[in-house]
């Protein structure tokens, strides 16, 4: 499965390095891995330098996230027009704007640096209206910390799939077995109990 998509995302370059990117950010949750390994590979090719590919990945993952924040944003203004009346929308829409308010930054940064996490915080930022300035900076201060490891650590598999390929198969269900950890431990923190929002009115 991750060798199809390498070969699919390497078939089209540096525009499918771009889709994978986008459509992971804007809150489908394709994993990247894939757009990575083949970023490291045009850079072990020599077809680009490190730094230009890191700004190219970089400007990849903020585009998305700022459609994301846009449909959030207009994602919100649908759902509130249709369930106006209801106690339960109201409720968790306060939630979630108080949350926001308090933890709003650091809850941005936070969520570009965990994969399954970062496809939907986008959108719930634009559905909460945090301000779009500070989405943009926090987003980028982590999108920034988040891409530079992960592209070292892609040159070192790179280098890995290319001299052993025996290796394969262990590569892959490495990456895969890694993404399932993330994805359990988000399961996990998200299936806990939550202390109920003091200070709400009803609608």
């Amino acid at each position: 499965m991750l060798e199809s998509l390498i070969s699919l995302v390497g078939h089209y370059g540096l525009l499918g390095i771009f889709v994978s990117m986008l459509i992971e950010n804007i809150g489908i949750p394709l994993p990247t891995e894939g757009a990575f390994l083949v970023a490291s590979h045009l850079i072990t090719q020599g077809r680009y330098s490190f730094w230009p590919m890191y700004w190219f990945i970089v400007a990849s993952h903020m585009i998305g996230a700022i459609v994301a924040y846009g449909i959030g944003r207009w994602f919100k203004r649908g759902l509130a027009h249709r369930f106006a009346k209801s106690k339960k929308f109201c409720e968790a829409e306060k939630a979630v704007r108080l949350w926001y308010d308090k933890y709003g930054s650091i809850t941005v940064l936070a969520t570009r640096l965990i994969g399954y996490v970062r496809p939907w915080s986008s959108l719930i930022a634009g559905v909460a209206e945090f301000p779009f300035w500070p989405f943009l900076f926090w987003s980028l201060i982590g999108t920034l910390i988040f891409v530079y490891p992960t592209m070292r650590i892609s040159a070192l598999l790179v280098v890995l799939w290319q001299r052993s390929p025996g290796a394969h198969i262990f590569i892959s269900i490495g990456i895969i077995v890694g993404a399932l950890a993330i994805f359990a431990f988000v399961r996990f923190f998200r299936s806990k109990p939550k202390e109920k929002v003091s200070g709400m009115k009803d609608c």
